[in-house]
């Protein structure tokens, strides 16, 4: 990381954070020879490395929680990085308002450096797609505008050029960030059930978040009844979903990761909107209420049917 590089700050969810892709390649596409270092969770970045070829250092050391007080004390690595940013994009959130000390700081430590906060969530009440939102927010710098909806689109009916292996694998992922974005678990044994009934290979995979919220009987049940995965970070997670036909699971971020790579995603929607946050992805489907509970497996049963 000797030369300039671009610079973006992430710290939000797994879902989000695959939402931010297509920034990082327009940036790549304005500049092919500058590097882009995501700073952020190591698995995030880990992640990026794999399918962006992105660089990346973890945001949990070199000092960076500092840069949100007034006496920043970046350690020399991470300063010398700030300090030969030509561009700098930091995700952040609508309550942190505009001048934060977060920005003010990079800009001490960056001054030639173009810095661009972007809100990742949508206010209430937007109804057209997320990356429209973050699309709104480049109006000002044309050039990356154009370059990040070119990237979009290819996204959404290509996905990023990855080798698929052939599978009839379905996995399913039951969790989400909130409960409220779940399907009923018991639906989705029930699918499952009715899935091997048809002879159709079906296998579960759990993140860190159902293996803490999940009763440990439902997790020996699930381990006895099915192959069950449990990825220890985002690249075996998506290691697993690129060995499938399909998977089903609610709005969460595996959902986005594999509509992304281009896999069949069904993704289940309740209290959030799909069509603010649906996934990215050429197979990218998915199936709304805004009762999760009113869905019923026969009809998730029949969706299936129409993708495999």
């Amino acid at each position: 990381m000797s030369d300039a590089a671009s610079l973006i700050f992430h710290t939000g969810a797994l879902g989000d954070f695959v939402l931010s892709w297509p920034l990082a390649l327009a940036l790549r596409q304005l500049r092919p020879a500058c590097p882009i270092v995501y700073i952020t969770h190591p698995s995030k970045g880990q992640l990026a490395a794999r399918f962006l070829q992105t660089q990346a250092t973890s945001i949990e050391t070199g000092g960076w929680h500092s840069m949100h007080s007034d006496s920043p004390a970046l350690h020399v690595a991470a300063r010398d990085l700030v300090s030969r940013a030509q561009r700098i994009i930091v995700f952040g959130t609508a309550e942190e308002g505009g001048e934060t000390m977060f920005l003010k700081n990079l800009q001490r430590f960056a001054p030639e450096a173009t810095i661009t906060p972007v809100v990742a969530l949508p206010p209430a009440g937007f109804t057209s797609h997320a990356t429209s939102f973050l699309h709104q927010q480049l109006g000002g710098e044309e050039q990356l505008a154009g370059a990040y909806e070119v990237e979009l689109q290819k996204l959404a009916t290509q996905g990023l050029p990855v080798p698929h292996a052939p599978s009839t694998r379905i996995l399913i992922h039951p969790g989400a960030g909130s409960v409220k974005k779940c399907w009923p678990t018991e639906y989705f044994l029930e699918l499952a059930s009715r899935l091997r009934g048809e002879a159709r290979p079906v296998e579960f995979i759990l993140g860190e978040v159902e293996l803490e919220r999940f009763p440990g009987q439902l997790v020996e049940e699930l381990s006895a009844a099915y192959p069950l995965h449990r990825p220890a970070d985002y690249v075996q997670l998506a290691e697993e979903l690129l060995n499938c036909q399909l998977l089903i699971t609610n709005d969460n971020g595996p959902g986005h990761l594999a509509a992304i790579l281009g896999i069949a995603t069904l993704s289940l929607f309740g209290p959030t909107e799909a069509k603010v946050w649906r996934p990215i992805g050429p197979r990218a489907h998915t199936m709304h209420s805004s009762s999760l509970s009113s869905i019923a497996p026969s009809e998730v049963l029949e969706k299936v049917h129409q993708l495999i």
